[in-house]
């Protein structure tokens, strides 16, 4: 994963407080898995898939762990940067 896509995604994408309209409004932190599809293309759109059977209308879904990895590379890039500066700098 690159850091600009991983970067792209972080930017694009907000934590937010909702109801879970399949939990009777019970409210949650987190992701809205539409949000999350409307930022990932391509190799990123594994990141939401449905859930849901006969009984049930289909509910999208968001993979928590693979968003794991936009924050792994985005911190990643952040300690390299930030190591760089402190070279730099001369407080290593």
């Amino acid at each position: 994963m690159s850091t600009e896509d991983a970067m792209a995604i972080l930017e694009a994408v907000e934590a937010k407080t909702y109801n879970r309209n399949d939990q009777n409004g019970a409210p949650k932190i987190g992701f809205v898995a539409d949000d999350f599809q409307a930022a990932c293309t391509g190799n990123f759109a594994c990141l939401v898939g449905t859930a849901g059977d006969e009984d049930t209308p289909p509910l999208k879904t968001l993979d928590y762990a693979r968003t794991t990895s936009i924050l792994w590379t985005v911190c990643r890039d952040l300690h390299s940067r930030l190591t760089a500066l402190e070279t730099a700098n001369g407080a290593a």
